[in-house]
């Protein structure tokens, strides 16, 4: 008679582990200066989004409006914070799927729609210009699909 194993829905140790990998590959992002911006008079200057998260700061306490860009890549860290979370307190694996799930529909909406075609082309353009969000926006995505797959794919034993 061979045993019936139950599946409980939780990650096991290795996806666990790996899925942990990922996030915080992810959330390094955060702190790492890989974004060049060409300031004129100025030469070059590499930013992290912490830096960026800190000048918007600094604008809104002036009454400025926030590009949306910046509303997009801070929820999609707050998406990898959630998942990270969800990985060490509650690992299961359906919670997780559909974290990073809404984490990838959050990096997409931007270019929903009849001018998200236009968006998603003057975005991508702009990479060739010396703006390096279009990496940044990848790797997010990544991260948050290869979590997904992780998900799909881990099977307790």
């Amino acid at each position: 008679m061979s045993a019936i194993e139950i599946d409980t829905g939780q990650l096991s140790r290795r996806g666990k582990a790996f899925a942990l990998a990922i996030l915080t590959f992810g959330l390094l992002t955060f702190f790492v200066p890989m974004i060049e911006i060409k300031p004129p008079d100025h030469g070059v200057a590499h930013l992290s989004p912490l830096d960026i998260f800190v000048e918007v700061q600094s604008a809104l306490s002036h009454g400025q409006d926030i590009p949306l860009i910046f509303v997009l890549f801070g929820s999609a860290y707050l998406i990898l914070v959630l998942a990270a979370g969800v990985t060490l307190l509650l690992p299961f694996r359906k919670l997780l799927r559909a974290i990073s799930l809404a984490g990838g529909f959050i990096l997409l909406y931007p270019f929903s729609g009849i001018l998200g075609g236009l968006r998603l082309a003057a975005f991508v353009e702009s990479a060739g210009r010396g703006s390096d969000l279009t990496m940044l926006w990848v790797i997010l995505g990544m991260a948050l699909f290869a979590v997904a797959v992780v998900t799909w794919t881990d099977a307790t034993t």
